[in-house]
């Protein structure tokens, strides 16, 4: 009598699972034993599940290999990726600087009245406030500094109603026109060119021709 096996024995010697063993056996005859157990010939169901063990141990061998190769990648993008990356804090750091620097520019300008420069610095500021959002930062950290500027606002906006400047202003500040020359003849202002020219190089120059002057040679 020929020696018999089942597939719960071949699951067992092999380490497959139910799908693989009866795949493997595909139309094999088998015969009804107790229990209705299915009994395979022993012989040939091993040779059978033998051969799709292996193939399923290659491929789970490639599939992990390929698994391995994929994390190593991520982990490299993502180091990459912390690497270039700042944190939410000195990004924060890098735009109040920056916010900063575009202040400082305007204020030294001189072109802005005292109403008019509250009104660019608390607007660049809800600019930064505004980034924080899209960035992501908690909102933990972006309330207090909403809540600072809101008070700024309505404080600059009661100033403005009483007139309230800083008693320096006037003396710091100039008005558009200092130091403009204007020209009968031409009935028009002399470029800073022309100002040079006729006077020498030792005149003053307005910050306004100093900018067109500036804005004449980028179109040349």
């Amino acid at each position: 009598m020929k020696s018999t096996t089942t597939i719960g024995q071949l699951m067992k010697k092999y380490g497959v699972s139910r799908v693989e063993a009866e795949g493997a056996l595909g139309n094999l005859e088998f015969k009804i034993g107790s229990k209705n157990a299915h009994l395979f010939d022993k012989s040939k169901a091993e040779e059978l599940v033998a051969a799709a063990a292996q193939t399923s141990t290659e491929l789970k061998r490639i599939r992990l290999e390929k698994a391995k190769v994929e994390l190593a990648l991520a982990t490299q993008k993502k180091e990459a990726f912390d690497r270039d990356m700042i944190s939410a804090d000195d990004a924060l750091a890098l735009v109040d600087s920056l916010s900063k620097a575009v202040w400082s520019a305007i204020r030294s300008s001189r072109f802005l009245s005292y109403p008019q420069e509250l009104q660019i610095e608390n607007t660049i500021e809800r600019s930064v406030v505004d980034a924080m959002r899209r960035a992501g930062i908690s909102v933990s950290q972006i309330k207090p500094r909403l809540k600072a500027l809101e008070a700024k606002e309505r404080q600059s906006r009661k100033e403005i109603k009483l007139g309230k400047y800083p008693d320096d202003w006037f003396e710091t500040v100039r008005p558009e026109n200092t130091n403009r020359i204007y020209s009968q003849e031409l009935q028009r202002y002399y470029t800073k060119r022309e100002i040079i020219a006729k006077f020498g190089r030792g005149v003053k120059i307005s910050p306004i021709d100093e900018v067109l002057d500036e804005a004449a040679e980028m179109e040349e």
